[in-house]
């Protein structure tokens, strides 16, 4: 196995906009040919600054792997992104549209095509992964550490879903205004607490895969979800929440 600093980031598309243009918005998504996230400025930004500040940039010539940051988080981000975006992006290819409950199980499911390369990989004894090392040039990374690196790439999925959670609430708050709809702003308390849920579920999928994964993960992907997304109010506000992301629309009530 191979990764290198040259890898592209994935074929999902992240557009920075400040305003929302109905008939605009409806006129790119007919014309989309990528999965596309609208996520607001300031957010942008934020995401940005917590990937810079830990961001410990070394490379090694000749190097079979390089890191990106002292965690490896960003390079196994990079291979959890492609996974994610042909998942959702299968299911636009059949005429369907995906929504919050496909965005977890596609999350999820990458994570477990990752996990299931890796052990299969050791298992087997055929994987090797270099990264650099600043003090001998480079170094093998162990089973632990790349599962270790895994989980950073998890956990930075859960912010980044986070972070499109609360970037369409925004979006559905301003576009309600703009429509003279009665609308309550969400309040801090509030707002902190459904990023704490769906971190808790994220994480409830991931455990629930792995204490009953048996080889076949998809069907283990289904069950953790199944699992995880049980029906609370959490889960059906963010169904509606997030419906018509795939088209890149929100809707207000």
């Amino acid at each position: 196995m191979k990764i290198t600093n040259g890898m592209p980031l994935s074929s999902v598309e992240y557009h920075v906009d400040d305003t929302y243009n109905t008939q605009k918005k409806l006129q790119e998504a007919a014309s989309m040919e990528r999965d596309s996230v609208q996520i607001s400025q300031a957010g942008y930004r934020e995401w940005r600054e917590s990937i810079q500040e830990n961001n410990i940039f070394c490379q090694a010539e000749e190097c079979p792997a390089v890191e990106l940051d002292a965690t490896g988080t960003d390079v196994w981000s990079q291979q959890l992104r492609p996974h994610i975006s042909n998942e959702l992006r299968s299911i636009r290819e059949k005429g369907e549209t995906y929504g919050f409950s496909d965005i977890m199980s596609a999350s999820l499911q990458a994570y477990a095509v990752l996990y299931e390369e890796i052990e299969q990989g050791y298992a087997e004894g055929t994987r090797e992964v270099w990264v650099a090392d600043g003090k001998n040039g480079k170094r093998l990374l162990s089973r632990e550490e790349e599962i270790q690196r895994l989980e950073n790439a998890y956990q930075r999925e859960i912010e980044w879903n986070t972070m499109v959670m609360n970037s369409r609430k925004e979006t559905r708050y301003a576009k309600s205004l703009s429509l003279n709809l009665p609308i309550t702003k969400e309040t801090e308390s509030d707002k902190e607490s459904d990023e704490k849920e769906l971190s808790k579920m994220m994480i409830k999928m991931q455990n629930d895969y792995l204490a009953k994964r048996d080889g076949s993960n998809r069907k283990a992907v289904e069950n953790a979800v199944t699992s995880a997304l049980d029906g609370t109010d959490f889960v059906i506000r963010m169904q509606n929440l997030f419906a018509g992301i795939s088209e890149g629309t929100v809707y207000v009530n």
